[in-house]
């Protein structure tokens, strides 16, 4: 991935799940902006501080 997403948003549920925070990751490093969702508030701060 190149940076093609950038100025692009990309919704993202389960964010703490294995498939969907991998995808989460390869989205942000190709530039998208996140919005993560999870059920707990807890690991979603942690993998959101992965991701950043």
């Amino acid at each position: 991935m190149n940076g093609t997403l950038a100025g692009r948003t990309a919704f993202i549920t389960g964010a703490t799940g294995a498939i969907a925070g991998a995808c989460a990751l390869a989205l942000a490093r190709d530039g998208a902006t996140l919005a993560l969702m999870a059920r707990r508030a807890d690991a979603l701060a942690k993998a959101a501080a992965d991701i950043r």
